[in-house]
């Protein structure tokens, strides 16, 4: 929607990409941890699932690529900051001291997650170079980077989970 909206120059689609974000926010947001749930049961009117870090990593991700789509809309930024910004503060207090991720965010028994922390690495160093966090998450997006590039990765160049 973030894509094709400016590539038409359609307001209203950025507007509607902006209100699902706070529509998944509003449904699936755990607000004593601000992690997502991975989704959402219609029929029970609750949540389903874990914090799996894939899902708040897309979420994440999605959050990102729409900012750079409407970074010079302030009426639209104003709504979607915040909820980014409350999402990374949850996300950071569940970083493994090692710099990962786990597979289920506030389950340390669960795996160490590659792709998740790439994700959290990568959003948080574009929202601090954009402006949209400030350089207190250095260190956060730091230390996932020396985990994947030093832990994470095989002799053979290969992710290991």
């Amino acid at each position: 929607m973030s894509k094709y909206g400016a590539w038409k120059k359609d307001k209203k689609m950025l507007e509607d990409a902006v209100r699902q974000v706070e529509l998944f926010n509003s449904y699936l947001l755990n607000d004593s941890n601000s992690l997502y749930w991975h989704g959402w049961d219609q029929q029970k009117g609750a949540v389903v699932g874990a914090h799996w870090g894939r899902c708040n990593g897309w979420m994440m991700f999605a959050m990102v690529t729409l900012m750079d789509y409407i970074k010079d809309n302030k009426a639209l930024m104003d709504r979607i900051l915040p909820i980014f910004r409350n999402h990374v503060s949850g996300i950071c207090r569940y970083q493994d001291s090692d710099g990962t991720w786990h597979q289920l965010l506030d389950d340390p028994q669960t795996y160490k997650e590659s792709s998740c922390t790439a994700i959290f690495v990568y959003c948080l160093a574009h929202a601090i170079v954009n402006g949209w966090l400030d350089a207190s998450y250095s260190q956060s997006a730091l230390n996932g980077w020396g985990a994947l590039t030093t832990g994470q990765i095989s002799e053979k160049h290969e992710l290991k989970n």
